[in-house]
């Protein structure tokens, strides 16, 4: 496993949310974050183009933390809505994630259910999210 603190988990997380490409060097637990953008290069943006030329220089030095799949997202979308105390909400939510487009109206409804929802569904999310990136983390249990 990297050793990296929760500090540095939340940073990958914002780093991911932002639309960053993210790594972790194996060794030094040193975070690595490239505009994921195609024409990031056309800005002049030298230090990303050396942090990518290293990053695909030494493969094997690196681990590639990606963002949860669509699939993923939706399931903690249903976990959430699931284990809310307001049956009310419970169906409402459950009943946006059996339309086309679930995450959007997912996110829509969210949105428009009050203050109190949203923060818990932010919470919620950052929260999987972390676990998402820590389990990344510890499946990279390799000898390094």
């Amino acid at each position: 496993m990297i050793k990296t603190s929760y500090t540095d988990i939340k940073k990958v997380a914002k780093l991911l949310d932002t639309g960053f490409l993210v790594y972790i060097h194996k060794q030094t637990a040193k975070i690595v974050a490239i505009p994921e953008f195609d024409d990031f290069m056309d800005f002049g943006d030298d230090d990303s183009e050396v942090l990518m030329a290293e990053v695909e220089n030494h493969p094997e030095k690196y681990l590639h933390i990606k963002k949860m799949t669509s699939r993923e997202v939706f399931n903690t979308m249903m976990d959430f809505a699931q284990e809310q105390e307001e049956m009310e909400t419970t169906r409402k939510l459950v009943e946006e994630l059996r339309k086309s487009n679930p995450i959007s109206n997912f996110n829509n409804s969210i949105r428009y259910m009050g203050p109190q929802i949203r923060k818990a569904w932010i919470d919620y999310r950052d929260d999987r999210t972390n676990n998402h990136i820590r389990n990344r983390l510890w499946s990279s249990r390799e000898t390094y």
